[in-house]
């Protein structure tokens, strides 16, 4: 796994059928850099702060407490104004609570929350669950992965709203919809990352617990099962992981497949979407 480049998107979000082409070779492909595959594993319905908000320490006795000093503050907007009823919402989920309920989701809520930039509307808008947040002992599968690898906590959401558009911004650079319905309208197979792939001879993979008429998002591009014939369950990602046979570019998703319950995305529990992100390390 040394030269796999693994992209973990946490988004505050967030159907295509066809077969798995298991005869499908794998071109030998040179690169710029020693990376030579990236697989992407994109779960649902967390703020940064809820997952790495104590990161990388969870108190203020930690040995770590130098790093945490050097580290830039983020600017307090609860707090400017004061508001300390906003501020005491701020709790940390229970150790051995690996759930929580979930806030009020879309495209009015989310801007609700944002509140034009103020970023103060979370606790009266999408619940107070939305002020909590995870501990080490809870999620430290993916506080390994921001050791080991990089995080991204300049990362923002491209649409203030539900799964399906960013999403599509993530496959596509934009979104026909801003909220979770459709399609129609469709997006043009050439205009996504996996055309452009194709475009360029890299192999390309979508891969979720199952293959089935409930692929979620891949429903939105038009020709998809046509053009991609890298479409398998995680079984076969697995398989093709320990022969090393994976195509380029690879997406691995817990959404689609009847596999909502290992996206991590609240009511659900953190304990399964941990167990599929540690299943693919």
């Amino acid at each position: 796994m040394k030269k796999i480049a693994l992209v973990l998107a946490i988004l505050m979000v967030v159907t295509v059928f066809g077969t798995y082409n298991s005869s499908a070779t794998v071109p030998s492909v040179t690169t710029e850099t020693p990376i030579t595959h990236v697989v992407e594993i994109m779960m649902e319905n967390h703020a940064f702060d809820n997952i790495f908000g104590k990161y990388p320490c969870d108190s203020n006795t930690s040995s770590n407490q130098t790093l945490i000093n050097s580290l830039e503050k983020p600017v307090n907007l609860l707090t400017s104004p004061p508001d300390p009823y906003i501020m005491n919402q701020l709790k940390a989920i229970p150790n051995g609570t690996y759930s929580t309920a979930d806030p009020v989701e879309g495209y009015s809520a989310y801007h609700l929350d944002w509140n034009n930039g103020r970023m103060n509307g979370f606790y009266n808008n999408s619940g107070p669950q939305s002020m909590t947040y995870y501990t080490a002992s809870q999620v430290a599968p993916l506080w390994n992965l921001a050791e080991e690898y990089s995080l991204g906590d300049m990362y923002f959401a491209s649409m203030l709203s539900e799964t399906s558009p960013n999403r599509l911004y993530n496959m596509a650079g934009f979104s026909p919809v801003i909220n979770d319905y459709g399609p129609p309208p469709y997006i043009p197979f050439s205009e996504t990352i996996f055309g452009e792939l194709q475009s360029h001879g890299i192999t390309r993979g979508y891969y979720t617990k199952a293959v089935n008429s409930d692929m979620n998002v891949l429903g939105y591009i038009s020709g998809i099962t046509e053009k991609t014939p890298e479409l398998g369950s995680w079984q076969e990602f697995l398989s093709e992981l320990k022969n090393k046979s994976i195509p380029s570019v690879t997406y691995v998703m817990p959404i689609g497949g009847h596999a909502v319950d290992y996206s991590s995305g609240p009511p659900h529990s953190m304990l399964k979407g941990e167990l599929l992100v540690n299943l693919h390390d």
